[in-house]
């Protein structure tokens, strides 16, 4: 059984469909973890084409600058927003 270090509360996540929730430092940092013995590369380049496939974004090449990560494009009018959660898994 895990020792329990100091709690960690996590909250202001409502508005991405997350229970706020308490968690201890080691479990955080397992899970940190895990994305980073993924990789950088494969984490973003799976939530880029995860993104492209989603709304439809034609793509004829794929191209990674881990240096400088950026989103751009046009952004829907606040009556048109129609949030949806994507998950991806590494």
């Amino acid at each position: 059984m895990k020792k329990p270090l100091e709690a960690i509360e996590i909250v202001n996540l409502d508005h991405l469909g997350i229970v706020a929730s308490v968690i201890d430092e080691m479990e955080l940092v397992e899970e940190v973890n895990k994305y980073y013995q993924a990789g950088t590369t494969k984490l973003f380049t799976a939530i880029a084409l995860k993104a492209a496939q989603k709304f439809q974004v034609e793509r004829e090449s794929v191209h990674l600058d881990s240096s400088s990560i950026s989103v751009e494009g046009e952004y829907k009018s606040k009556e048109e927003e129609n949030q949806e959660i994507v998950f991806v898994s590494v």
